[in-house]
């Protein structure tokens, strides 16, 4: 970022932590090459990807990737815009426009921003993508994560079956030890577990079941 005048908008003043824990945290090697991942940065690293189809079928495709700690590295590349000179706002984007000359992000206090390049890295419902594309999600699915207790290893696991409604149940190392579910009646009573998702130790597996009904989303 040496040489170029950046200002990076972050909606999130609380909750940082927890927050930035949702999902699997898996990516590939060769996806985050340019950020030169730290050694506390990596909770695992992964070498298959096995998908479980019904009938008992296995699928095993090799990669080469990491279960990260989004946390730990949003973290460091926050104090890098920083340490680069770089300017750090906090508010929430609510209109985005463009023209000849860049792009300009409106707050929703009405402070505005404008800039020749505008990332929008701002989600799934991502305003940016909504303003300049005109395009967003159609529908969202409620998903339940939850820990088990299980040694850790370098394999994603999809589990795919009727079960799961034409969605998919995943099974991810996470730290220490692995969190997974691949039952309704599993994921329905850890649910409440969710809270412990923002600890950094975790003795367990990560595991993620999608066979809830998906629905529109609202707004």
């Amino acid at each position: 970022m040496r040489g170029i005048d950046v200002t990076l908008i972050e909606r999130m003043t609380s909750n940082f932590n927890t927050y930035h824990r949702i999902c699997g945290s898996a990516v590939s090697r060769k996806g985050v090459r340019h950020l030169r991942l730290k050694d506390n940065e990596i909770q695992n690293r992964i070498g298959l990807l096995r998908l479980r189809w019904p009938g008992g079928i296995t699928t095993d495709i090799r990669v080469r990737g990491y279960i990260i700690d989004r946390p730990v590295l949003i973290a460091r590349l926050r104090e890098e815009v920083s340490d680069s000179g770089g300017e750090i706002v906090t508010g929430s984007v609510t209109e985005v426009s463009q023209d000849e000359n860049g792009c300009t992000a409106v707050l929703s206090d009405g402070r505005e921003f404008h800039a020749d390049y505008l990332i929008g890295a701002d989600g799934a419902f991502s305003v940016v993508r909504k303003k300049i594309f005109g395009t967003e999600p159609g529908s969202i699915i409620k998903v339940a994560e939850s820990y088990i207790d299980s040694p850790p290893d370098g394999n994603l696991i999809f589990k795919i079956g009727e079960k799961y409604r034409g969605l998919y149940s995943w099974s991810f190392p996470c730290g220490s030890g692995r969190p997974s579910a691949s039952e309704n009646s599993v994921a329905v009573r850890q649910r409440q577990d969710r809270r412990h998702i923002g600890r950094s130790q975790i003795g367990g597996r990560r595991q993620s079941v999608m066979p809830l009904h998906p629905y529109r989303r609202s707004g």
